[in-house]
């Protein structure tokens, strides 16, 4: 098994929005009988590095839904980071012009717990306030070690 490489990163967060947020009206029957253990989330992700500006953006699109079976879709956050690398080129000349994954791990992990404020402040006061966003690890999201810009 091979070390991986180390990477010396100069980065800072551009910005970290809430895009939007949607909650979807249920019954009061329904709302009354969630149980947070049981509430689902399907996450949806784009990352888009780009060497002309030296920045990475992740998009992320989390769709809540009352448990695994999806019986009740609850509603709906979007968020998006922008990263700045400032020396992006020195991280993706040894990789042949794509982009690690370790990296974009690194900054989504960043994006998910802001996205977790972000719903907890969203929900304050409705039907799923109380609702978490799993801590989930975000190299699960990658196949390969390395991303390409296009």
């Amino acid at each position: 098994m091979s070390t991986p490489a180390e990477i010396n990163l100069s980065s800072k967060i551009k910005s970290i929005t809430c895009d939007s947020f949607h909650l979807e009206k249920v019954s009061k029957k329904i709302s009354q009988t969630i149980d947070f253990d049981q509430v689902t989330y399907e996450m949806k992700l784009n990352f888009k590095p780009d060497s002309s500006t030296q920045e990475l953006t992740i998009n992320s699109t989390i769709e809540i839904y009352s448990d695994i079976s999806k019986a009740h879709y609850l509603g709906k956050i979007n968020s998006t980071g922008v990263f700045s690398i400032l020396n992006f080129d020195e991280i993706v000349k040894p990789l042949n012009g794509k982009f690690p994954a370790t990296v974009i791990a690194m900054f989504l992990g960043i994006l998910l717990s802001t996205t977790r404020g972000f719903l907890i402040m969203k929900t304050k006061g409705t039907y799923l306030e109380g609702t978490m966003l799993p801590i989930v690890n975000p190299s699960t999201f990658f196949s390969d070690d390395r991303i390409s810009e296009k």
